[in-house]
């Protein structure tokens, strides 16, 4: 797995390219929390580029979903893949309304949520 990071207009987007193994949950999780502790409350994470991820990685990623949504933020995915949808699936969530076909659809729903919200 490999991750790349960037701030884009307050939100933080992480790109993961590869295959997320468990031990690499850790790692991702970690690193999401450290910017909540830092103030960050909107987050794209983009997995078009994911290839496979363990299925812990659903359920983790809706227990940070439900911290970012408890801290009144909010959380989109960038999602090609029906193969990783399903994956994410797993946990129960419904993922629907958190998924965007590409980044720039994913900061512009979040900026309309931050207007929304102001």
């Amino acid at each position: 797995m490999k991750i790349s990071n960037r701030i884009v207009k307050g939100t933080v987007v992480i790109s993961i390219y590869g295959v997320i193994k468990k031990k690499d949950i850790e790692i991702l999780l970690s690193k999401l929390h450290n910017y909540i502790d830092k103030g960050y409350r909107y987050f794209v994470i983009d997995l078009r580029h994911t290839r496979h991820s363990h299925y812990i990685f659903g359920y983790r990623l809706s227990e940070f979903k439900r911290r970012v949504d408890s801290l009144g933020g909010r959380l989109s995915l960038v999602l090609a893949s029906k193969y990783i949808m399903q994956i994410l699936r797993l946990s129960g969530d419904d993922w629907t309304y958190s998924i965007s076909q590409n980044q720039k659809q994913a900061l512009n729903v979040i900026l309309k949520f931050r207007r929304g919200n102001a």
